[in-house]
């Protein structure tokens, strides 16, 4: 019934007792017959999910142990990039594997992922569906360990969209299998039709045949499995869909059909306003049938925000589905569920959270904006900001969770002096509410006539002189960008020229990496311990308290094979925390040269919980801003040369690490990541 199965090692045990330390990794309800089993939600504070938005969990080099893999895929103007990051998890911490990305034999976005053997090798092959111009193409990724490299083939096109992909595992079989679920001729109500289609591996390459079609029903998922015990062991198709009249949710529907496309059950009873992001099977107790989870997202209402329930469900003898048992709910933004084996026990379930960030925010309405709305309605306005939240989640990664209205009296003749009275009005509105940021919406005249919107750079306020035009949501993406502490950009085609800049909507990439996501973000796992002993190495490490820079001694990154070595130094010194911020300064050794990967600065809070400080800038002495060459680890690198490689002087690289407001941290540790094959 496991959708893949692998060879599997020796593997730490994941441990639950860490998972009480960190309030962003949920367990289902401790039972003695759960067998260790876990539920873990996939965010930044594990991995560097960096705008993610598709994961799988397989083993695609062949070692016996299963890696998180995910996927994300980045439009330029000179092409298309495609992200690969893979981790494995070691006693409760995840540890990079390997990053690569592709320009060059692909295309489109990445939309669906799945992960099979279709060589029956050791290694499992990864399945990738893109999105473009209409066309979808579905690639195999083969990763070859000799190489550190994927070949990439095209194994299918379609001129249509893909709506769901799903690998399934075919034992005692020459290759695993493909479905595929898509809708032909959206654009015709007589012709519409969602099919499915398998694909399998021949001699020669892939095959394709047509086994279910159902003219004017979409189907938004499905899933592979055996959910009703039949005679048959082939595989059942579960497909899912709900549909909306007039705004209004209809009651979704559930169907299973078995591989000759013949009904074995239909149930609409799953929940009258139901709207599942993704179902998956999981052989959870049954040996014999799979059971289902769902990731069931409600929107409940403006003042409320967001519910994600994740539903764990099985079908009865009469072949309806009952919900078993609800293992989550939270009000974060979830989209993607994975089932996989991340130990030697049983499956794992695993839920991307892909989101950076998430935004509650307050609408105030200014006397002259209220009455306005209240005469000629507030379609326009709610569409821009319909418009503005779209693109915020599109864009940056940033999700509107919640958001209310409110009404004030404004007053000031100026731009600025109307934004400080907004802060002075609605402040109390905002902490009671617990909003994140007040956008005004302001018609009151004023003399900066051609003023489109003010806003605090970085801070929480924001102002819209309201126009009721359609490019009042440009407007307001870029005064809230100031808010997130993004300035004014010199490219043309970015959203940030300027508020009167109505000809795109889009944030250039530089501006997109600018925006300070970790403003409201989630606390972070603890850090490894340092190794015992000693030992001696460079670069050198000092810490700022606040007079100056105290030495810490030398940082073991040598290997002379040239492999990455990681080091973890706890602090002697206590940094000075002067505006929230932390300075070190590596040096490096007069007669050696390091290539540095990855750096990271932990802190402990009184609690015992570790927080991981945000790398706000790093200077090197020669190249200037590497921040972003230094923030994961991957192929990019950093290079410092000692005195004796750089005219007599020792190249430095000058960390700036910010804390969120003022916090007594009781102990730090610094962790390096690189190396220096020069042995002194």
């Amino acid at each position: 019934m496991k959708r893949f199965k692998i060879k599997t090692v020796s593997f730490i045990t994941i441990v639950l007792i860490g998972l009480l330390l960190n309030p962003r990794i949920y367990l289902v309800n401790a039972k003695e017959d759960y067998n260790q089993e876990e539920i873990i939600i996939l965010d930044k504070s594990k991995i560097n999910i960096d705008d993610s938005r598709c994961f799988t969990i397989g083993d695609i080099d062949g070692d016996g142990i299963s890696e998180v893999i995910t996927f994300k895929s980045i439009k330029e103007d000179s092409g298309v990039q495609w992200i690969i990051n893979s981790y494995h998890k070691d006693n409760n911490i995840w540890f990079p594997v390997l990053s690569k990305i592709y320009t060059e034999g692909v295309s489109g976005s990445i939309h669906k992922v799945d992960i099979g053997n279709f060589d029956k090798d050791d290694a499992q092959e990864i399945i990738i569906a893109s999105w473009e111009d209409d066309t979808s193409k579905i690639y195999l990724f083969d990763f070859d360990r000799k190489q550190k490299e994927f070949s990439i083939n095209i194994i299918y096109e379609l001129d249509t969209y893909i709506n769901d992909l799903e690998v399934q595992f075919n034992e005692g079989k020459s290759s695993d299998s493909i479905y595929v679920l898509f809708s032909d001729n959206i654009y015709s109500v007589e012709h519409f039709e969602t099919n499915i289609i398998l694909i399998n591996k021949i001699e020669n390459g892939f095959s394709s045949k047509m086994i279910y079609s159902e003219s004017k029903i979409y189907w938004n998922l499905f899933s592979i499995g055996q959910f009703i015990k039949q005679k048959s062991s082939e595989n059942q198709i579960l497909l899912y869909r709900y549909e909306t009249t007039n705004s209004i949710m209809e009651p979704a529907i559930i169907r299973i059909i078995n591989s000759e496309s013949e009904l074995l059950m239909e149930d609409t009873n799953i929940g009258e306003y139901a709207k599942i992001r993704d179902i998956v099977a999981w052989d959870r107790y049954s040996p014999d049938v799979d059971e289902l989870c769902m990731l069931e997202t409600n929107n409940l209402g403006d003042d409320i925000g967001f519910s994600n329930k994740l539903i764990y469900c099985k079908f009865n003898h009469n072949g309806l589905l009952e919900k078993e048992e609800q293992l989550l709910d939270t009000t974060k933004i979830l989209s993607q569920l994975c089932v996989g084996n991340l130990d030697q026990h049983d499956d794992t379930l695993l839920i991307l959270d892909p989101y950076a960030g998430s935004l509650d925010y307050l609408r105030a309405f200014d006397d002259e904006a209220e009455f306005h709305y209240s005469v000629w309605g507030y379609n326009v306005i709610n569409n821009n900001f319909n418009l503005f939240e779209h693109m915020l989640e599109d864009d940056v990664n940033i999700y509107v969770t919640r958001k209310a209205n409110y009404y004030y009296t404004s007053s000031g003749s100026t731009a600025s002096a109307l934004l400080s009275d907004l802060v002075t009005k609605t402040s109390g509105a905002r902490s009671s509410y617990g909003a994140d940021i007040v956008t005004g919406v302001v018609m009151d005249s004023h003399s900066d006539w051609w003023v489109l919107g003010i806003a605090y750079r970085p801070g929480r306020y924001s102002i819209l002189f309201a126009a009721d035009v359609a490019s009042d949501n440009k407007v307001l993406c870029h005064e809230v960008g100031h808010n997130y502490g993004v300035g004014h950009c010199s490219n043309f085609f970015c959203i940030m020229y300027s508020a009167w800049h109505i000809f795109t909507m889009d944030f250039c990439q530089g501006c997109e990496s600018d925006f300070d996501k970790d403003k409201y973000g989630p606390p972070y796992p603890p850090p490894p311990p340092p190794p015992g002993g000693g030992g001696g190495g460079c670069p050198f490490l000092s810490v700022f308290d606040g007079t100056e820079y105290i030495g810490e001694g030398l940082l073991d990154i040598h290997d002379i094979t040239g492999i990455d070595k990681v080091f973890i130094h706890t602090l002697d010194t206590s940094p000075s925390q002067l505006n929230n911020k932390v300075h070190l300064r590596l040096t490096e050794h007069p007669q050696t040269i390091s290539d540095i990967d990855h750096i990271r600065l932990y802190g402990r809070l009184e609690n015992g919980q570790w927080v991981s400080l945000q790398l706000k800038s790093a200077i090197h002495s020669t190249k200037g801003e590497v921040r972003k060459l230094l923030q994961f680890s991957d192929d990019l690198r950093v290079e410092e040369l000692g005195a004796d490689h750089n005219n007599g002087v020792s190249e430095t690289i000058d960390l700036e690490f910010i804390t969120d407001g003022e916090i007594n941290f009781l102990e730090f540790r610094f962790i390096i990541e690189g190396n220096n094959y020069i042995v002194k």
